[in-house]
């Protein structure tokens, strides 16, 4: 681990009177962990579930392992505290998310990985044992993102061009969003709006697609979900759509045109829809395909959409461009507010949109680059092919170009994420590294200096030391605890 001596930070956003960040420097590097596998580090995710006050709980994930480090607060100290291993030698993940399993007391901390391969790997985060393998997609899954209204239940974006929604006790998806209206290519990235009434999706069609989430049926089959996984026994609803329509008891209709030497023709849509709203009593299996999305932003980025987000409680979106647009866009679709009637189905896909914000992102080119929102609302981060943080303020609405940039060293930068508290930054490298990056507070004077030393974190370490503080267990691909 290649990191910076362990010394004090000296911030001050535990004190309830800080007023802000450093006018010069509000941010700097203090410590660098590489890990040995060498292959990039796709994504990395802080716990949100962890108390307030107690130190951030940072995963990684690159090649075929899934890493865990405790981010001290108190100093610039990473530990780490476990690791994952995939036996499959196809496997390589980019993906990953926390998730907390309300319906477990022993371990309700968990996390959930995805790559080339498009299983979900649904992981304990203390024994790092594989409780639960979801699978569905037809191709790698680029990104999961877990709702902040049910930790239970997770988004996932993929190349088989759907997004889809997993209960994470249950191995078959509860929604697939897709079809002829949706994305025409590969989906990039999805996000929750903070109350879990919206998802958004982007990919490489240019567009983004908002999904209604509280719609009666849908509404309905996550009652239903919710209700069948609140039991001890994991995966008791097990049959994907595809086999239902194949193997379907229900009568099929008949078009009303049909005379009696024409063939039957199956209304397939109508049938899949009446199922999930039909249940015969005695089938485990609840699904629903959302053809339709609720709003779409066709016009506003000319190359692939890598990243979207939710701006906090809001309905105000936050889009990055890569390519031949190196930006991030705000941007509010329709007429979206905060009415009640938000949530209500139109009769048409809303296609209005309004630009409110635009950042530049110097040298952005690279797609799979992922931004991040800071957490105390002051700060819009992101990387580049060169190795820069670059920070827009949130109060400079005007301003195009960054505000503030970090130098760490000529590598792609492939995602930022915040910590909880907003005190701590993490950059995933190209090149198999993280960067810890902490906040100074406006109360400092003298900004602290850090030397480096190299130490290197093993993605497999030797059982004999007795000294490491994690461990590390290999789960077949299959052996996935059915409890």
């Amino acid at each position: 681990m290649t990191k910076a001596e362990n010394v004090t930070i000296f911030n001050c956003h535990n004190d309830r009177e800080d007023t802000g960040d450093h006018a010069k420097t509000p941010w700097i590097q203090t410590a660098r962990v590489e890990e040995k596998h060498g292959k990039p580090i796709y994504s990395c995710a802080f716990n949100p579930y962890t108390p307030e006050g107690a130190n951030p709980i940072l995963l990684t994930v690159a090649d075929r392992y899934a890493h865990v480090y405790e981010c001290f607060l108190n100093s610039n100290n990473i530990k780490p505290i476990g690791a994952f291993q995939c036996t499959s030698e196809t496997e390589s993940l980019f993906a990953s998310t926390w998730v907390y399993d309300t319906f477990d007391n022993l371990d309700p901390h968990q996390f959930a990985v995805a790559g080339n391969n498009g299983y979900i790997y649904v992981v304990e985060a203390i024994t790092q044992k594989l409780v639960n393998k979801l699978y569905g997609h037809g191709g790698p899954i680029n990104e999961i993102r877990t709702n902040p209204a049910n930790s239970n239940l997770i988004a996932t974006a993929s190349k088989d061009r759907t997004a889809r929604v997993y209960h994470i006790r249950n191995e078959t998806c509860i929604f697939v969003l897709a079809g002829r209206d949706a994305h025409a290519d590969q989906i990039l990235s999805i996000d929750w709006s903070f109350d879990g009434s919206q998802l958004i999706s982007s990919g490489m069609d240019h567009t983004i697609f908002v999904w209604n989430m509280k719609d009666a049926k849908v509404e309905d089959v996550l009652k239903t979900v919710c209700e069948k996984c609140a039991c001890i026994t994991r995966n008791t609803l097990k049959v994907q759509v595809d086999d239902h329509v194949m193997n379907t008891r229900k009568p099929i209709r008949k078009s009303e045109s049909e005379s009696k030497n024409q063939k039957s023709t199956i209304e397939l849509m109508d049938e899949v829809h009446d199922f999930a709203g039909d249940l015969e009593p005695d089938r485990n299996d609840v699904y629903l395909p959302l053809y339709f999305p609720n709003g779409k932003i066709a016009d506003l980025h000319t190359d692939y959409v890598d990243c979207v987000r939710f701006f906090n409680e809001s309905k105000y979106i936050f889009s990055k461009g890569c390519g031949k647009e190196s930006v991030i866009y705000m941007s509010r679709l329709g007429t979206i507010t905060k009415d009640k009637n938000d949530t209500i189905p139109k009769a048409h896909v809303e296609t209005s949109s309004v630009r409110m914000l635009e950042k530049l992102i110097p040298n952005g080119e690279t797609w799979f680059v992922k931004f991040d929102l800071d957490p105390l609302n002051r700060w819009i981060t992101c990387g580049n092919n060169r190795g820069d943080v670059f920070f827009w303020s949130l109060s400079n609405f005007k301003g195009k170009l960054p505000d503030f940039q970090l130098d760490i060293g000529r590598i792609v930068i492939r995602q930022v994420v915040f910590s909880p508290c907003g005190r701590i930054l993490i950059a995933a490298l190209q090149d198999g590294s993280f960067v810890r990056l902490d906040r100074i507070s406006d109360k400092i004077t003298q900004i602290p200096s850090f030397k480096l030393s190299n130490r290197t974190v093993t993605a497999a370490p030797d059982k004999s030391d007795k000294k490491k503080a994690y461990t590390d267990m290999k789960c077949d691909d299959s052996d996935a605890d059915d409890e």
